[in-house]
This record gives structure tokens, sequence and C-alpha cells, in this order.
């Protein structure tokens, strides 16, 4: 499945090893791991230990072997969140040590809060309390999604890789409301328009995620309202 997405939103595949010198070798060790980028080693192993075989884990591993580092330690972080050094492990702070600009692979994309290779809020805690906090406040509890490949994700793969197909774009429908009992404090939006446009002989394939949102009990809304829905027109 998770091989799968690469298929379907990059340009990027993966195949069964033949007399390739250089190679991802896939193993069940301990824990969750890859290097990063291409080591020009015959067997570069890739860990997908207990606990780790679930999609989102799975492409978090392949993006380290295709080249990506965590999104948390790009060259600009500092001006997107704030790394509170004395609540981390001491062990596990060099997960949080800056890359340099030339190390970097984001390809000029804007820092994602919601990228795959983001960690959590509270990533190898001593204890102490958050490890992370974010500039921007609403996004401190969206860090450390582990759901699939964020659209910047995507974007940038298809950028270092030079893939010359049509970008893949994924859009997010949160706190989308029609009925009337809702919080004040909860924005609310009733209307989005995307268009969708592809080169001449291009196919472009758009994937809508839907993100489980908490109902409040105050929250009277109806399935079968007739404004409850999304519209595709072709």
């Amino acid at each position: 499945m998770a091989v799968e997405q690469f298929r379907l939103k990059t340009c990027v595949d993966f195949k069964i090893r033949d007399t390739e010198p250089h190679y991802i070798l896939v193993k069940k060790h301990y824990g969750c791991y890859s290097l990063v980028g291409n080591q020009e080693i015959a067997d570069q192993v890739l860990s997908v230990g207990d606990g780790c075989d679930t999609v989102d884990t799975i492409e978090h591993e392949f993006l380290h072997a295709l080249g990506f580092w965590h999104e948390h330690t790009r060259p600009d972080r500092d001006d997107h969140i704030v790394v509170m050094w004395n609540n981390i492990q001491t062990d596990q702070q060099h997960n949080f040590v800056k890359q340099t600009f030339a190390e970097s692979t984001t390809q000029g994309t804007e820092y994602d809060y919601k990228s795959v290779m983001h960690y959590d809020k509270n990533a190898f805690s001593n204890g102490q309390g958050e490890t992370m906090v974010t500039v921007l406040p609403e996004f401190q509890d969206i860090i450390g999604q582990r759901q699939e490949m964020s659209p910047t994700d995507v974007l940038e793969l298809n950028s270092l890789y030079g893939c010359s197909k049509c970008s893949f774009f994924f859009f997010i429908i949160q706190h989308i409301y029609k009925c009337d009992l809702i919080r004040q404090n909860e924005s609310k939006v009733t209307d989005s328009n995307f268009k969708i446009q592809a080169n001449f002989g291009k196919k472009c394939v758009f994937f809508l995620m839907f993100i489980k949102q908490k109902v409040f009990k105050d929250h009277l809304c109806k399935y079968d309202e007739p404004d409850n829905y999304v519209k595709v027109k072709i």
C-alpha cells in the first residue's frame, strides 16, 4: 500500500533487485529507521520493525532513503518552530539538529507543518514538557501527522526527481460546517472552488482526503442536509 502511494502520486517506483550494485534492503530490525539518500553501499538497510508496518511510517522511512531529511530540521525551521532543547532526551538531540542549505532537499517548498517527515510536539521528550512549539499556535497539534505524504511532500519529491508528469494535489477538507449550532470560535467555510488543469497530453489525478473531526453534542447536523456534499463539475 505504501509503495503504491509512490506510484500513484509521483514518478518514483520500486522494483525487486536484479543485479544492481546499490539497493535498499528492507529488513525487520528493531525500530523504524533508514539512512538518508543513496549511500552507494551494496545493501542499504531500511528497517520496518514491530509497530512500523503502517503506510505513513513506511512512507517516512522510504522518503529518508530517497533523500529527505526531517521537516523540523530544515535550515529555515527557526522561523516556524521553537525547539525546546531542555525537554529533549540527551541521546536523541541529534534528531533536531538543523541541516545546512547545501544538505537541504526542500526544493524551494514552504515549511510544511503537515509533512509526514515532521515529528510531533512531544517527540523524544524527557518528561519535562513538549520538545517543539509551533510559531503558529494552530499547528501545534497538527505537526507529526501520521496519515500519509502531504501535498508538499509529493511536490518536493516530484521536483527532486525531475518528474515530468502532471503534479498531484490533495485537498484537505477541514472545519466545513453547514449547521447553525456550531461553536462560534471555529472557522466556517461554505464554498471552495478549485480549478483542475493539465498540460496537453497529460493526465492529472486528484485526491480528496477527509479528516475525521469530533462532533459535539450541540452540533445538530443532519446527514441528509442538501448542502452537505462535495460537488465535482467536469
